[in-house]
């Protein structure tokens, strides 16, 4: 805390072959099994982010990821809504933000066009004045970071990304 930190950022728990079993007994054993880490996150007053949904993890969708959020059952633990993991589940921004709601703590910025991330933001599929609109409504005022790990193979092709990013996000209107 005394570093500017104010979450950690947890795995949402290793993928189950759903050919072979159903993974809500997985989902709710690791949301109970992060009790203990959210106690001790609380104790320095910090919150604990499960980055779920995501793909190859436990949790694969926004309705997943809410039930391995209930069953960790702790005031300090959310989601950390990346909104390129739920366009690749199929859902629609905005229904994503009204289904997990205050179960939202930290937002990961990054676009898509199906198979793949694409950069700058604005360049792909995903609605980002819906995903704005939804998370105002919601009255969200939690942490907003870009997530853009292949924005560029030189430093100068990061920066113009993030500097087209950033113009992206000004223009926008919601």
């Amino acid at each position: 805390k005394r570093l500017g930190a104010v979450g950690m950022g947890v795995a949402g728990g290793a993928a189950v072959d759903r050919k072979v079993k159903s993974p809500d007994a997985d989902l709710d054993l690791h949301g109970r099994g992060h009790q203990p880490v959210a106690d001790e996150a609380a104790k320095a007053g910090l919150l604990v982010w499960f980055e779920a949904p995501h793909s190859g993890s436990l949790a694969i969708d926004g309705p997943e990821a809410m039930r391995q959020l209930r069953a960790c059952d702790r005031p300090n633990a959310r989601l950390i809504f990346d909104t390129a993991h739920h366009h690749r589940a199929g859902w629609k921004m905005g229904d994503a933000v009204k289904l997990e709601g205050d179960g939202i703590g930290h937002v990961h910025l990054r676009d898509r066009i199906e198979p793949d991330n694409v950069y700058p933001l604005g360049a792909g599929q995903i609605d980002f004045a819906d995903l704005f609109r939804s998370l105002d409504a919601i009255g969200y005022e939690g942490i907003y970071s870009f997530e853009m790990p292949e924005s560029g193979k030189t430093p100068e092709q990061a920066r113009d990304t993030v500097a087209k990013s950033l113009d992206f996000l000004r223009s926008l209107r919601w």
